[in-house]
């Protein structure tokens, strides 16, 4: 289960189960398809016009944009558009 930048595992040790917490790394990897609705939504789109350009649902679109935030640990709208600029959010990004 992902926490923000982390990811909480349960494993099951005999009578026992094992919690641990891990900061996953910075390089975050978005689905395409992800990445594109958390985009237009940042750049000011709504759920309905993203669901629209993209022919999805917007409960699609809400499952996206939830699973962007979560991944990249981000709160708001603002927040996601600076992680979606910042090179650690950008596998194709050039570092320089």
């Amino acid at each position: 289960m992902r926490l923000g930048r982390c990811a909480l595992t349960l494993s099951p040790n005999s009578e026992h189960v094992i919690l641990s917490l891990e900061t996953l790394s910075r390089g975050v990897m978005l689905a395409p398809r992800e990445r594109t609705a958390a985009m237009l939504f940042a750049a000011g789109h709504s759920y309905k016009e993203i669901a629209k350009i993209l022919a999805l649902s917007p409960a699609t679109v809400r499952t996206y944009l939830r699973n962007c935030y979560v991944q990249l640990g981000v709160k708001s709208k603002v927040e996601l558009g600076s992680a979606l600029r910042s090179p650690s959010a950008n596998p194709l990004a050039k570092s320089g």
